[in-house]
């Protein structure tokens, strides 16, 4: 058995970490940007725990801070019961990570290296479904 690479390593845990925040987004969490924390939604009530500085980010959000989102679709294209998926791109450059709900995983590229992990197809319909709104909706 070969010894894991740094590289994989890093790309490795990248994924898995970006798997865990979309399962916690699924189970109704959301992203602290102040500590990196996936929590539940504090009141905006209680602002001894959510801060004038606190930014929760939600799946909407946390989404919509990607570099590309290419959308898998049957015909016709005009109806929004045909996407099948799509794949948004989350990290560019070293390593490259893609989130595709076609495949149903979330797959990290590094040079030669290459790492997918699963992603439950729970979680893959809630990121079509925020894509159908934002492809139906708005256009």
């Amino acid at each position: 058995m070969t010894e894991m690479t740094d590289t994989m390593k890093q790309m490795k845990d990248s994924c898995d970490s970006l798997r865990d925040k979309l399962i916690a987004f699924h189970k109704g969490l959301v992203y602290d940007s102040q500590t990196g924390e996936m929590i539940e939604q504090p009141s905006r009530d209680d602002s001894d725990e959510y801060g004038d500085e606190g930014e929760f980010v939600d799946l909407y959000g946390y989404l919509m801070d990607n570099l590309g989102i290419k959308v898998v679709m049957g015909l016709p294209v005009t109806d929004s019961d045909n996407l099948s998926g799509c794949i948004i791109t989350m990290a560019w450059g070293g390593p490259n990570i893609y989130i595709d709900t076609y495949e149903g995983r979330v797959s990290g590229h590094w040079w030669s290296e290459h790492y997918d992990t699963y992603l439950p197809r729970e979680v893959c319909e809630d990121i079509d479904d925020l894509i159908r709104e934002l492809i139906f909706e708005t256009y």
